[in-house]
């Protein structure tokens, strides 16, 4: 045998144990892009996370105006047309009952935020205009 395949071997170990670390049952490494461009807000991601997934959002605000994302812990089997056609805080509830929402920074162009999906069932990612109340733009997705 290559003297060099055990160390080979432990590096490929050590690689594989690293790219997909848990710290307390936090799971890292996702990461999602959202872009508000005025008129809808486009989601590029899974539909589906594993329960206890550490999630990176980037939102690019494309429009200029004040735009914010609420990420929420809404009844299982929410659709993305119960929120737009009842706004996010009668299906969702208040703010101050979801601890998960977050706002942005008003109208700055990029920026990021770390959620922690904790919860199994229906989330949604709910980007709005700060300008235009009852302009909901929902992505719903499942933690299992």
């Amino acid at each position: 045998m290559n003297r060099h395949w055990p160390t080979a071997i432990a590096l490929a170990l050590l690689v594989a144990a690293c790219s997909f670390t848990t710290t307390e049952g936090i799971r890292h490494g996702r990461t999602v892009t959202i872009t508000f461009d005025g008129d809808d807000c486009s989601y590029n991601g899974p539909d589906e996370f594993d329960l206890d997934t550490e999630l990176t959002i980037n939102l690019t605000n494309e429009a200029g105006t004040s735009v914010g994302l609420g990420v929420w812990k809404v009844p299982d089997g929410t659709t993305a047309e119960d929120i737009e056609t009842q706004g996010m805080l009668r299906v969702g509830g208040s703010v101050s009952q979801n601890e998960r929402a977050i706002r942005s920074p008003g109208s700055a162009s990029e920026w990021t935020l770390i959620v922690e999906l904790n919860e199994a069932g229906t989330w949604a990612f709910n980007c709005f205009n700060f300008g235009s109340p009852g302009f909901d733009y929902p992505t719903i997705v499942e933690v299992q």
